[in-house]
């Protein structure tokens, strides 16, 4: 959370994570299986994992590893995936 200070008011802000390109492929184009978190929205990390036939794969997500609480409105913390992701995630 972040503090400002308008004319002697105090405003907290929060800096919520981008919901946007959540879940999107954020794998380096440079390299292969590498990953790129330059393509992750603000508040987002690029988290690896393993496909089902073992290829590297790599994902924009909100990491969740206090659980919910640390995901947006509407969304809850999944520690397992069908792609296999390597931390619990906001879906």
């Amino acid at each position: 959370m972040r503090a400002f200070l308008f004319s002697g008011v105090l405003a907290l802000s929060s800096c919520a994570p981008s919901l946007e390109g959540l879940h999107g492929d954020c794998s380096s184009s440079m390299k292969a299986n590498e990953p790129d978190p330059s393509k992750c929205a603000f508040g987002q990390r690029c988290v690896s994992g393993g496909g089902f036939t073992g290829e590297a794969i790599f994902r924009c997500e909100i990491l969740c590893p206090n659980g919910a609480a640390d995901c947006p409105a509407g969304l809850g913390c999944a520690s397992e995936m069908s792609d296999r992701l390597n931390a619990p995630v906001c879906l």
